[in-house]
């Protein structure tokens, strides 16, 4: 029995080594390429991928080897990995240098370049540089003892290692300092008298923003010092830091600088340019507190039938019910991404992330409302699903990633004595790998709504799936973002809301009217918070996320007495190129 447990024992053990947290869980025909600098691994599935970063991973190497003073090159292991649904890469020195790009559709909240691959591959090829800034005594003691005996690892925090990546992935134009929704919690700090202190950001908080902070107020920062005091003196204070030629890196800090930490961070504090608004979103006429228990904390999805709507509350855990009085608690649930009900109101679709498997995957189930049931779809890799009527049928419509691809398919819901039993293929629309789209979502006449994102131009598309024809509608000015599509109609009209953010602007609603001459219409002011998926209601209301420096709040808007900008929305028709039935 105990040669028996032993053996087990050991299996498992060894079982957890090589399988190194699913990096490669499932995938097959395992291949190697080798570059210059790099040896980078990968899977059948990711062959488009690797060939991108075949082709400029050297280059970006250079550049980013020059901007640091690189002594010591290097070379480094680059795993692809497509087993895993979630959009993430990182870095590591343990056991050895080495970087893992997940190989998959970005998120919304990622989507801010125009070549994801790549400047995901730059983001962590920086975090590769800063840290192996050695010195030849350090850079030869690494060789003998390995990697993994770094003297960074001491002196750096995570507010300077994520500050490098993002201020250098931000560099171009692109990138999170590049966009409005990344930036808004910085500039609401500041806007609510919350702005944190330097020691306050280094990842060690447990609520909202928490690691955020280290990437978005640490690279705010670090990108004020390269353009204050130049990229040469940022890359001496991480040599100094790297190579402990100071004990800590305060005084590296001061040393190179010349200045204390505290005084260079109010400094940049002072110079944040902020809209002037009043910290309280009730303060402009047109906002109002929800009735109900408003309790800070995050609401990353809300969707409406027109008359109650759903959202999911992330720190409690429920999928709540409300109406414009009351809410109350559907049933407990945690890692949703997305809520869309249809519009007839019987029918919750959720989004979420399992963990059931050797790695989390993109789910989808199907909540009965009245029978308080649930269908769950067998198929993995599915993400911000919705339901549309059409023919007397319902059809679940979804977004299939697969390495860096998206597809929209559709499936027609089968019935069993009226509960759902089924779900078939029907339809499916594969787009190229710079195109990613996002927040599906169906109305009651057989049609399904989308952003599409074309690297860094955004539409909203609408797709017939009777006539299997679409009509596209491009942002109406240059530079503008959407995010969180939601559908209304009544007798009079169709109108889809949505978040945008233009450069300088605060995330705001914007409205899609799809009457005979479709119609955008913008908000035109700036509110505390922002305004994040928003959803519209009766009576000229919409609900809406506000986000706030240490976490959410729910607001209704009276669309009446908000003030517009409105711009013609022609419509473009798009050919059915990557369609398979």
């Amino acid at each position: 029995m105990k040669k028996r447990l032993s053996s087990i024992l050991l299996f498992l053990i060894c079982f957890n080594i090589f399988s190194h947290s699913g990096i490669m869980s499932g995938q097959k025909n395992i291949k190697i390429n080798k570059t210059k600098y790099f040896d980078i691994i990968y899977s059948e599935n990711s062959v488009q991928t690797a060939k991108i970063l075949y082709e400029k991973a050297d280059s970006i190497y250079e550049e980013l080897a020059e901007k640091f003073c690189l002594e010591n090159k290097f070379r480094l292991p680059v795993v692809i990995s497509a087993a895993q649904d979630d959009f993430n890469a990182y870095f590591s020195c343990g056991p050895f240098n080495h970087i893992v790009i997940f190989d998959t559709v970005c998120t919304t909240s990622l989507a801010v370049f125009s070549e994801e691959t790549l400047n995901t591959f730059r983001h962590e090829l920086v975090h590769a540089i800063t840290y192996n800034l050695r010195n030849d005594f350090w850079f030869g003691f690494d060789k003998i003892f390995g990697d993994v005996y770094n003297p960074a690892l001491l002196t750096i925090t995570q507010a300077w290692a994520e500050g490098a990546t993002v201020s250098l992935e931000s560099d171009k134009n692109e990138g999170r300092l590049n966009s409005e929704y990344a930036l808004q919690n910085l500039k609401q700090a500041k806007i609510e008298g919350k702005f944190p202190k330097y020691s306050e950001i280094q990842g060690a908080m447990d609520v909202f923003p928490a690691g955020n902070a280290s990437y978005m107020f640490g690279g705010a920062f670090c990108s004020w010092l390269q353009k204050k005091y130049g990229m040469e003196k940022y890359a001496e204070f991480w040599y100094r830091s790297v190579n402990l030629k100071n004990l800590t890196y305060f005084s590296c800090f001061k040393k190179v600088y010349g200045i204390s930490i505290k005084d260079a961070w109010n400094n940049f504090y002072n110079e944040l340019e902020v809209p002037e608004i009043p910290a309280n979103p009730t303060e402009n006429p047109w906002i109002k507190n929800v009735n109900f228990k408003n309790k800070i904390s995050a609401y990353p999805t809300i969707t409406s039938n027109g008359k109650d709507f759903f959202y999911y509350d992330k720190y409690r855990k429920t999928v709540n019910l409300a109406g414009l009085e009351k809410s109350r608690i559907l049933y407990k649930a945690q890692n949703i991404s997305k809520l869309s009900v249809s519009k007839d109101g019987k029918f919750l679709v959720e989004s979420y992330s399992s963990s059931f498997y050797s790695v989390p995957k993109n789910k989808i189930r199907i909540y009965d409302i009245q029978r308080k049931s649930f269908f769950y779809m067998p198929e993995k890799s599915l993400r911000d699903a919705t339901i549309t009527f059409a023919d007397g049928k319902y059809f679940l419509c979804a977004i299939k990633t697969s390495s860096a691809f998206s597809t929209l398919k559709i499936y027609e819901l089968r019935f069993k004595k009226n509960k759902i039993c089924g779900a078939e293929p029907v339809f499916q629309k594969k787009f190229p790998i710079e195109q990613q789209i996002f927040s599906l979502e169906g109305n009651c006449i057989g049609k399904v709504f989308y952003i599409l994102k074309n690297k860094l131009d955004f539409s909203i598309n609408e797709f017939d799936l009777q006539t299997k024809s679409e009509r596209i509608f491009k942002a109406p000015q240059q530079g503008i973002v959407f995010q969180g599509l939601n559908y209304f109609s009544d007798e009079k009209k169709q109108i889809l809301s949505f978040s945008f953010t233009k450069k300088g602007q605060f995330p705001r609603i914007g409205l899609l009217l799809l009457d005979k001459n479709p119609t955008f219409r913008l908000l035109s002011q700036d509110i505390s918070g922002g305004i994040f998926n928003p959803a519209i209601l009766t009576d000229e209301k919409a609900i809406f996320t506000a986000n706030f420096y240490k976490g959410s709040k729910l607001f209704f808007a009276e669309l009446s007495k908000a003030e517009f900008e409105e711009f013609s929305a022609p419509q473009q028709n798009s050919e059915n190129q990557h369609a398979t039935t």
